[in-house]
């Protein structure tokens, strides 16, 4: 499984165009995982950003990052259930000895931290959520392991390997049980938060340089039979002007036809629901190989997103992983109270 490689600044010049999430969302239906939670979508838009952010402050925006892999060259579905993917891999040079340098990062969202289970060190208490969590470090651990063991992707290479958790939302205070004497140690057991952002830096600038060379990640992913899509190549070439995502005469009409078409049949999202009443349109656009269909599925989900609406992108096209097929839909699902059931076709 691969979500994404992007460089630190081109995955924030594919956010900036508001085609991040959707990608990424479209990419974890690919992997028959469902659909995305608010919570997985919250920590793209959020966290990955705010790592891809920090890199580019630091002055590494172009240390690649590998988002949500499997951990092995042989990932089988029982690896994948077993360990998960990792949040982040950063891949690039260091600045001093030229080798190889990854590090592994689990990205949290948590505030605060009310407990660690002192017997063990590895349960992790938060509040909101019934569950503990294991401890970011010892996740750290596991993927370290597997990373560099003997079915890794780092087996036979000359590399640092190093990795830390970023709590971007909370501070060093709020989460101090995670930093207890007991707490897990290694190369891979760095935490960061808010007010050690300025170390992250320094430690970024300290593992990577800033130097563009060839793709140490792809190199890596290759040796994991994992590669970027097509799309996504399309995407980070894209600067908004005279590209494949700039939508001309036929697709052009079929976008401003749906929008138009959303207007009449869903009420404003904004609007208070006198009675609620589950409400939702499907819109299908269909033709032809290389017509567009993907541009403009991924324009209307970045302009009906941008307007409060609750989106869903399915696509019988492969665009986002290989060979282009012959129909992308977008699906528009809202609650509103007033409305007509009903859907829009275009043709490119």
């Amino acid at each position: 499984m691969l979500l994404l490689r992007l460089a630190a600044r081109d995955l924030l010049a594919v956010n900036a165009r508001r085609r991040l999430v959707s990608h990424l969302a479209a990419r974890w239906v690919h992997f028959q995982r469902g659909e995305s939670s608010d919570g997985e979508r919250s920590a793209w838009a959020r966290s990955l950003v705010s790592l891809a952010e920090d890199l580019v402050a630091a002055g590494r925006g172009n240390v690649e990052m590998i988002v949500e892999c499997s951990p092995t060259v042989a990932a089988t579905e029982g690896v994948a259930k077993n360990h998960g993917q990792i949040d982040v891999v950063l891949v690039g040079r260091h600045p001093m000895e030229g080798t190889l340098s990854v590090q592994l990062v689990e990205l949290k969202q948590w505030s605060s931290v009310t407990r660690v289970e002192a017997a063990t060190a590895d349960l992790v208490y938060v509040p909101g959520e019934e569950k503990p969590f294991l401890h970011p470090a010892l996740q750290l651990g596991e993927y370290h392991a597997l990373f560099t063991g003997p079915t890794g992707p780092l087996n036979g290479l000359q590399f640092e390997c190093g990795g830390f958790a970023y709590l971007h939302n909370a501070t060093e205070e709020s989460v101090r049980p995670l930093l207890s004497l007991d707490a897990p140690t290694g190369p891979y057991a760095r935490l960061y938060t808010s007010d050690t952002r300025a170390s992250l830096l320094n430690d970024l600038r300290c593992h990577f340089t800033d130097e563009d060379e060839f793709s140490a990640a792809e190199y890596i992913l290759h040796r994991m039979n994992l590669r970027n899509t097509p799309l996504l190549h399309a995407m980070v070439k894209s600067s908004g002007e005279d590209t494949v995502f700039t939508l001309r005469g036929r697709q052009k009409k079929v976008a401003d036809d749906v929008l138009e078409a959303s207007e009449l049949i869903l009420d404003a999202p904004d609007r208070e629901a006198l009675v609620p009443r589950p409400q939702r349109a499907v819109f299908l656009v269909t033709g032809g190989a290389g017509t567009g269909k993907s541009a403009i599925g991924l324009q209307l989900r970045a302009d009906l997103e941008a307007a409060g609406r609750t989106v869903k992108y399915a696509s019988g096209s492969r665009a986002f992983n290989a060979v282009p097929k012959l129909a992308d839909w977008v699906v528009v699902r809202e609650e509103l109270r007033h409305g007509r059931r009903g859907s829009a076709a275009g043709r490119v």
